[in-house]
């Protein structure tokens, strides 16, 4: 009778810490996001209890079966271990029911991951989260540049600046999300963080993110509409907006640069142009076309670059684009 109560304790041990792992895993992968500082915490505390719990149980049940185990576990005195574990669980069970007080905001990032505007609107159902936690949603809605769910939050929000080592309109900027990039600056978004390794700008986020150029010119047209352009920002290596859109080809934001007064021949740390940059298969940017290189190159020529300008290195712009592989850019230049 003993064996059966036995195992059958040991498959209900083995249902639990199955569920245990399955929470545990749902809690750090099935959401898909990552809310600083909030990442699934109950389902990974409820996971990580069940688990011990479950092994507890299977510790315990074990020693009823004649065998070299048991004989083992009775010999070397483990028999305390699972007695051990499951004190420790119970010391720990109290943060189970942490659980349901995380609740609302699981719902929350999860809605906010399936893009579920509906859930937002309905302002009851997210309402329990406090204000921490809400900016951080917002936070997080402009990684995945839903503005429909952005705008249902900044609207119970007074406070859309972000982490101070990572503000909202950085994150804005780098998605070239027009709209809230707006939003932001009106409720009074500080535009002049620099990101403390590479000291890089907004300019530099918006030219250098995500977007697309016609986003990203959106977010260029904003600053300028409110004189806040600064095209020709310098980041810590030198680099400015110019020269990371040239490396991109990125033809339209170069000529609306230049149109707003980009300075062609500003040289970063190694000497080289914005039309170095467009020459140069760089590791960042390796896929750009040479088509899009070579618009890029009569623009900037246009608009006063020196093409026999070396770098620290002594290249000139038509040694560099033919060492790349670029021989009708390297044509052009050469002329």
């Amino acid at each position: 009778m003993i064996k059966f109560f036995a195992g059958f304790g040991l498959l209900i041990a083995f249902a639990v810490v199955v569920t245990g792992i399955a929470t545990l895993l749902n809690g750090l992968f099935s959401l898909g996001i990552a809310i600083e500082g909030t990442m699934a915490p109950a389902d990974a505390r409820a996971g990580f209890i069940l688990i011990c719990i479950g092994l507890s149980l299977a510790l315990l049940c074990v020693p009823a079966f004649e065998g070299p185990l048991q004989r083992r576990l009775s010999t070397q005195k483990l028999l305390l271990v699972p007695y051990l574990a499951m004190i420790l669980a119970l010391a720990v069970l109290p943060i189970f029911f942490a659980y349901r007080a995380d609740a609302p905001l699981m719902a929350a990032q999860q809605a906010l991951s399936r893009g579920d505007a509906a859930f937002f609107k309905n302002g009851a159902a997210w309402q329990g989260l406090t204000v921490t936690e809400r900016e951080r949603l917002f936070s997080q809605s402009l990684r995945l540049k839903n503005v429909t769910i952005a705008k249902l939050l900044a609207a119970d929000l007074q406070n859309l600046t972000g982490e101070p080592d990572s503000p909202n309109a950085f994150l804005a900027a780098y998605t070239a999300n027009a709209e809230i990039f707006e939003l932001l600056i009106e409720r009074g978004a500080d535009l002049s963080y620099r990101e403390p390794l590479t000291g890089t700008g907004l300019m530099h986020q918006i030219v250098s993110g995500a977007g697309k150029p016609e986003d990203q010119l959106r977010c260029l047209e904003i600053l300028s509409k409110r004189q806040m352009l600064d095209v020709n920002a310098v980041a810590d290596f030198g680099t400015t907006p110019l020269m990371i859109a040239a490396e991109r080809g990125n033809a339209m934001i170069v000529k609306f640069l230049l149109t707003h007064g980009a300075d062609v021949n500003l040289k970063d740390k190694v000497a080289s142009t914005a039309l170095h940059k467009t020459c140069d298969k760089t590791i960042v940017y390796p896929d750009t076309a040479e088509t899009a290189r070579l618009v890029v190159a009569k623009l900037l020529i246009r608009a006063g670059a020196d093409s026999r300008e070396k770098n620290q290195l002594g290249q000139d712009c038509a040694s560099l684009a033919a060492s790349s592989g670029f021989m009708k850019l390297a044509a052009e230049l050469g002329r």
